[in-house]
């Protein structure tokens, strides 16, 4: 058990639970106060940090019964005196206290040491302090960072002392009774090196009988449409000993399926997963399974998404609040099927998704697009490589290029994505906008029928291009482009609108994506009469859209992710059409939704963030 027991502000246990997972954390300021006996005397050792000195005393009985019956004790405060003599100064010890019987100390003094930086030395040899014996391990990054010192009767270990020679940090094993103690004068969490602190942790707790098991830093693998197999990578190490074999699993089929992972180098170790199918809505789960010499092991689980494409037309939700500014309704209203990717839900994805050989049309909502994935940069643009390969690109948002220009207005030129592939050169950073105006663009698209009416607030960009090569498609009511196109003949065509879609009603938004698709595809549809769209609420609320081709009894329940029912949305007679359901009040956390409308049956997955 590790006890958080702060005085000048709350420390963090996860300097124990970064190498031993297996530890329970105790905060007395939540749980009211220090653990009594029918907590602690479920651990074999305590650790106890602590930074004041404040409350250990307070549990002085229960620890003297509990080191009697041979458990362990790890405390480290740079005040870790005063509780037991009420002062911070040079205090002699005699029996009868704490320190002085359990410990074996006979003097102490807290406040030995007041720098800014704190350098220890270690003993060679020594089981826990020998990696300091030369290299003094060094504390730092507080204004009141203390150190105190110490003189024993010499039973116990010295194990760390000042430059000066001062005793700071000592280890003791009661040959009687069994306890033993590691007690260090000076916070160890704030050692400046986050490596260094891990394997005095790992060296401490060894020596208090724990086996520590392998550290696993899974190293994500992120969505993808890369060929069969995948590899997988993972950082792994032992601060004692070394690694036996580490093995990787996987389900496929059913069947649960095994890899033995190579070290590649350094930590690094790498396994192959294959035999799987693609999904858009079933991750692939997999765990990487350490194991130590010293006998721990140790897993980590890992997820990532294997798509393919199931059509020719992508659209991917980028928006901050992709719940409320979604427009694939309109896709489905339109008949234009569709592969849905969420941003919020598959994540930055490897160079494999947005490519010509999957989608010949890529629609990316970034409206109010403040985290979007897209950078400013050509050469780091996820979708360049699509547009050099002639993809045809829709692209909105009202915000993307006020983040690359950091809420200002700005100058785009070579090198810059909207500048090479779109010709804008100067951004008019929110300056709203009343109305949409079209202009005479090569291709026709533009149209007099958008109706403008923001709901939320409107900070729509306005955008100047260089018109050899690029063309106004629409402007606002002050003169600024807000949709702009260029077609690369034997190349791509990319049309962007910098206003948010959906702050036109819903007919608007119609009228806009089927005049621009319809150019940019040539008048081709594939129509779905039956859809299921995938779901993420980034907040309170959200919604679940279907489509149904005949009028019949539909019920959609939702279910949480062990499968027990969590509400029934729909249960009665819909209309044949495109519909929409309202969800709200639900805790973050994977949810499944399934329709039933007639013959028809569909399932999806719900993600709601916060």
């Amino acid at each position: 058990m590790v006890i958080d027991d702060p005085t000048y502000g709350t420390q963090t246990p996860d300097a124990i639970s970064t190498v031993y997972p297996y530890s329970d954390p105790w905060y007395p300021d939540i749980y009211h106060g220090p653990p009594d006996s029918s907590v602690i005397f479920h651990y074999p050792t305590l650790v106890w940090i602590s930074y004041g000195g404040g409350g250990i005393e307070k549990e002085e009985s229960l620890l003297r019964k509990y080191l009697d019956n041979g458990r362990n004790l790890f405390y480290s405060d740079q005040d870790g005196a005063y509780p037991f003599v009420r002062t911070h100064d040079d205090t002699l010890l005699s029996p009868g206290n704490f320190l002085y019987d359990y410990l074996h100390l006979t003097e102490v003094w807290d406040d030995f040491i007041n720098a800014n930086t704190l350098e220890v030395k270690g003993v060679s040899g020594d089981t826990i302090s020998s990696p300091w014996a030369t290299e003094s391990l060094v504390l730092g990054s507080s204004s009141i960072l203390y150190g105190g010192m110490f003189i024993t009767d010499g039973n116990p270990a010295e194990i760390f002392t000042y430059p000066t020679g001062e005793a700071c940090g000592m280890r003791y094993e009661d040959p009687v009774k069994g306890y033993k103690i590691v007690f260090l004068f000076w916070p160890f969490w704030w050692i400046e090196d986050e490596e260094e602190q891990n394997i005095l942790v790992t060296r401490v707790l060894s020596y208090l009988g724990h086996t520590v098991p392998p550290s696993i830093n899974l190293i994500p693998h992120p969505t993808t449409m890369a060929p069969l197999p995948h590899t997988i990578t993972a950082g792994v190490k032992s601060y004692v000993g070394s690694i036996d074999s580490v093995i990787l699993t996987w389900v496929a089929g059913g069947d649960t399926l095994r890899a033995r992972m190579t070290n590649t180098g350094g930590e690094i170790y790498s396994g192959e997963i294959d035999g799987i199918t693609p999904s858009w809505s079933e991750p692939i789960v997999y765990t990487v399974t350490a194991y130590g010499s010293n006998g721990g092991v140790s897993s980590k689980e890992g997820s990532y998404f294997y798509l393919a494409p199931t059509t020719n037309i992508l659209y991917v939700n980028d928006s901050y609040y992709p719940e409320y500014f979604d427009y694939s309704f309109s896709l489905e209203n339109l008949g234009y099927a569709h592969d849905y990717y969420e941003v919020a839900l598959y994540g930055e994805p490897d160079s494999t998704i947005f490519r010509k050989s999957n989608y010949s049309l890529i629609i990316w909502n970034a409206d109010m697009g403040w985290e979007t994935i897209l950078k400013r940069a050509s050469s780091e643009n996820l979708l360049s490589p699509f547009l050099e390969e002639g993809g045809k690109l829709i692209l909105t948002s009202d915000e993307i290029m006020g983040v690359w220009a950091n809420w200002t207005d700005e100058s785009f030129a070579s090198g810059d994505f909207v500048y090479d592939y779109l010709g804008i050169t100067y951004l008019y950073n929110d300056i709203g906008m009343d109305t949409i105006i079209p202009a005479e663009d090569p291709w026709n698209i533009s149209s007099e029928n958008l109706t403008w009416s923001p709901w939320w607030y409107d900070f729509t960009d306005g955008v100047e291009i260089d018109t050899s090569r690029a063309s106004a498609i629409y402007y606002n009511g002050n003169g600024n482009v807000v949709g702009v196109g260029r077609k690369i003949y034997g190349g791509y065509t990319a049309i962007f609108y910098t206003f948010v879609v959906t702050y036109l009603d819903s007919a608007s938004v119609d009228t806009l994506l089927s005049r621009t698709i319809d150019v940019l595809q040539g008048g081709s549809r594939k129509r779905r009469t039956f859809f299921l769209t995938p779901g993420v609420i980034a907040g309170k609320e959200g919604n679940i859209r279907f489509g149904i081709p005949e009028r019949t009894h539909v019920r959609l329940k939702l279910y949480n992710i062990a499968g027990r029912l969590v509400s029934t949305l729909i249960d009665r007679k819909v209309e044949a059409g495109v519909h929409e359901v309202r969800v709200k009040n639900l805790v973050p956390g994977i949810y499944i939704y399934r329709l039933e409308a007639g013959r028809y049956r569909g399932t999806g997955r719900l993600v709601v963030v916060r």
